[in-house]
């Protein structure tokens, strides 16, 4: 699908600009353990990544970002399978149970897909259109399987991290010093899950009559490395701190919309509490009901990054609501023929299908390309500045070029990703003013007032502009590298 002279960024419809930002992880990892965030500037403090900066040791085989990537989304899928697979056993009383389960959590049954459908039917999508959360985040696995490896592999590590936390103390169990590990690794890469784990523990506590203090705090310990971590960092690098803290701002969706989605979930549950007998098909999930506690309890905390609470909450409602799900499947099983089969595998599978025939469509429109592919020339600019100083800052003339340049270049630029950029709104504002001037003096006071080194250009009207302080170092069809003279 790549047109003709470009080539692929490494994006898919989810998550599409921060792709580049892992890219620009991994390429950095290649040589260097501490990763940067290029879209800042060298002030920014350098740090260690633990799922960016192992996940990049792949590099050193030869392998190109994308590949990397690729690669790492491959086995954190594989992870993810035998995560919900665990997940559906410690519920079900049999393996078929299991199974069904499985794809139930994998599908997600909610209906936000019915809302996409009808947006598209009405042609009612802008492009600050709401997209149902279990299209487009880690509410649901689906849109997960295209997004960044490093959220695959916490959606998968969350699944079992709840449910481990809790079956340690309630159970009695020793604790297994793997399942340590694990937790202390998931929140080494993700800190948001600090409070959940946290909370979840403090749960568990309460309901042991606070019998297992010994394992609730070597529990919490594992937390604390990570927690100390990115206290550090808050503390010692403003713009991280920023970054995090303000900037890094992922509301929930609207009520409404999560009522749109979880109307099949109301619906089931009511028929639960009606009919109590209807439990028999599972054991008794009580960690999903403290992990729904401890995710509510989050989400209405005065935290910026609220929706990240609610990841893998799909596939958990799932597993709350399976009397319901199995009662269905064992009474239509005698009953099914091939055409209901195939009806049922394709309804539940739609989220599936919907975000695919969405991923082609924008990929194969020119209108969205910007979002998916960059021309050769570029590409080839990029190499270019590849090889200038590492405290080089860029900019480029087309900002969907700047979001990519530190992916394929380890260099700086002075704008970019929306998030990643220091900012970025008061940025954006004298950015688009200067690439709109055709005033000589305003283009380069603009250049030395930010101290910019380089400069991509992408039409040919720019060559006027430049004083006799810049040369140009490259150029191919509309393209063109400018650097300042020393």
């Amino acid at each position: 699908m790549t047109p003709k002279d470009h080539f692929w960024l490494g994006a898919t419809i989810t998550n599409s600009s921060d792709t580049g930002v892992y890219l620009n992880y991994l390429n950095q990892a290649k040589s260097s353990l501490l990763v940067k965030n290029f879209y800042a500037d060298p002030t920014h403090i350098s740090r260690f990544d633990l799922f960016w900066s192992l996940g990049g040791q792949f590099g050193k085989l030869g392998l190109s970002p994308i590949q990397n990537h690729e690669l790492l989304r491959i086995i954190t899928t594989i992870i993810l399978g035998f995560a919900i697979f665990s997940s559906a056993k410690s519920v079900t009383k049999t393996e078929q149970d299991a199974r069904i389960a499985s794809w139930l959590m994998i599908s997600g049954i909610s209906t936000g897909w019915m809302y996409s459908v009808f947006m598209s039917v009405f042609n009612l999508w802008q492009v600050d259109s709401l997209v149902p959360s279990d299209l487009s985040n880690e509410f649901a696995v689906a849109p997960m399987l295209l997004g960044g490896a490093h959220m695959i592999l916490s959606f998968a590590l969350l699944l079992l991290g709840t449910r481990w936390i809790w079956q340690t103390i309630i159970n009695n169990e020793p604790i297994k010093k793997y399942r340590w590990f694990i937790i202390a690794f998931h929140v080494g890469f993700h800190p948001y899950y600090i409070p959940i784990y946290g909370l979840i523990s403090l749960f568990a506590l309460a309901s042991t009559k606070f019998r297992e203090l010994k394992k609730f705090f070597l529990l919490n310990a594992s937390l604390l490395p990570s927690a100390i971590y990115e206290f550090y960092l808050i503390f010692t690098d403003s713009k991280f701190r920023n970054h995090h803290l303000v900037v890094n701002n992922l509301p929930l969706d609207p009520i409404w919309m999560y009522l749109i989605m979880l109307l099949p979930f109301i619906f089931a549950y009511i028929w639960i509490l009606w009919n109590k007998s209807s439990t028999r098909h599972i054991q008794h999930p009580s960690w999903i009901y403290s992990w729904l506690a401890s995710a509510i309890i989050c989400i209405i905390s005065p935290l910026p990054w609220n929706r990240k609470f609610t990841q893998a909450l799909l596939p958990a409602l799932i597993l709350l609501t399976l009397p319901f799900w199995l009662t269905i499947y064992h009474r239509l099983k005698p009953k099914m023929d091939l055409i209901l089969k195939t009806s049922l595998i394709l309804l539940l599978f739609f989220p599936f299908i919907h975000i695919s025939q969405s991923q082609f469509a924008l990929a194969s429109d020119p209108a969205w390309n910007k979002y998916f592919y960059a021309n050769n020339a570029i590409k080839n600019a990029w190499k270019k500045l590849n090889k200038t100083p590492k405290n080089s800052l860029i900019i480029c003339t087309d900002l969907y070029n700047c979001l990519w340049t530190p992916s394929f270049t380890e260099r700086y630029i002075w704008i970019g990703h929306n998030h990643e950029t220091p900012d970025f709104i008061n940025r954006f504002h004298k950015y688009q003013t200067w690439r709109k001037t055709d005033n000589f003096t305003l283009f380069n006071d603009f250049l030395t007032e930010n101290k910019i080194t380089h400069v991509i250009a992408d039409k040919e009207s720019y060559s006027r502009l430049f004083s006799d302080d810049w040369q140009m170092d490259y150029q191919e069809n509309q393209i063109s590298v400018w650097s300042r003279k020393n």
